[in-house]
């Protein structure tokens, strides 16, 4: 069903609250291809929270670069796939030197994920 509501819910249970995101078009135009040398744009050169709607756009380079893009609700109950992408950025960074990552790993979403998907 809808992981997204799943995550949220379970998030704000256990203390590790998650926040919606809606996918605009100008997510889908950050990442258009600039160029005849691409097909989808992956990033810029400044961090996420330097960018407007930082938090989104990796979404649409998935959902673009992925070929998500032609599975959406809008083509229909058959060939639709759910999809929800879950920054997790502070959770994954492992071995850095002070000062060139983030500042710590939180584990942040792991009680979101067991309280979602293993209490269920």
């Amino acid at each position: 069903g809808r992981y997204d509501h799943r995550l949220a819910v379970s998030g704000l249970a256990y203390g590790d609250p998650f926040e919606n995101s809606i996918m605009r078009r100008d997510d889908y135009a950050f990442v258009a291809s600039k160029t005849d040398r691409e097909d989808v744009y992956q990033s810029n050169c400044q961090a996420s929270t330097l960018t407007d709607r930082g938090h989104q756009y990796p979404a649409a380079f998935i959902i673009k670069a992925s070929g998500l893009d032609k599975h959406s609700l809008k083509s229909g109950d058959s060939s639709a796939i759910p999809f929800v992408h879950v920054d997790i950025a502070g959770s994954a960074e492992d071995g850095v030197e002070p000062g060139l990552g983030l500042c710590a790993i939180t584990g942040s979403p792991v009680a979101t994920f067991a309280g979602a998907f293993w209490a269920h």
